[in-house]
């Protein structure tokens, strides 16, 4: 079956204020993708730059460095515009490189998701370089935060994510332009941040 994929600017103070912003508890429902394959995604630019132009620099500003396989996702709009969804997924914590210690489990928070309000039609919004996490695969995370709500944020987007598969690291397709991204990208799983950082010699 066809998705439809649109691209569309999304302003950057909504992402802000989406990430540092409490909330109110309450549960949205999970996100459901295999049951509405037909929903179009509406791909939405927006810059995630961090400011990190090298390995080393990405393991340092991060609060957290961890092998994580995600799990559950819940989805929820902003009050303040229900056009701009969060996702909050949860990951069970394989490997803290650094960061966690102790810690079984993290939950990230990101922008995208199912919107049904403001539009006649419900799409999937998704941040370019910033695709859904697919639930049972492990993921190598470079995280900021904990929040006021105990959430954590990807750094720089696409560069402090890497799908694993067969002990090799897997940047997000379409980002390995960037020189971060690019050095990461297709090396094998990393025991320690030292590692990861020696990819900058």
């Amino acid at each position: 079956m066809r998705t439809r994929i649109t691209r569309c600017w999304i302003a950057a103070p909504a992402l802000l204020l989406g990430f540092s912003a409490c909330g109110v508890d309450t549960q949205a429902p999970t996100a459901d993708r295999e049951s509405s394959p037909e929903v179009p995604v509406r791909i939405a630019q927006a810059s995630l730059a961090s400011g990190v132009s090298t390995v080393t620099e990405l393991v340092s500003t991060a609060q957290a460095t961890v092998l994580a396989t995600a799990g559950e996702s819940v989805e929820e709009p902003l009050a303040m515009d229900p056009t701009i969804v969060m996702t909050t997924q949860e990951f069970t914590v394989d490997k803290a490189l650094s960061g966690l210690a102790g810690e079984k489990a993290v939950k990230v928070k990101f922008t995208g998701g199912l919107v049904t309000a403001g539009t006649k039609e419900p799409y999937r919004l998704q941040l370019e370089g910033q695709p859904p996490f697919e639930k049972g695969h492990q993921y190598f995370l470079a995280l900021l935060g904990p929040g006021e709500d105990g959430t954590y944020g990807v750094l720089g987007g696409p560069q402090g994510r890497y799908e694993v598969a067969d002990g090799v690291l897997h940047a997000v397709a379409g980002t390995d332009e960037d020189a971060v991204v690019s050095l990461i990208d297709g090396t094998k799983v990393p025991d320690t941040n030292r590692e990861l950082a020696a990819l900058d010699r």
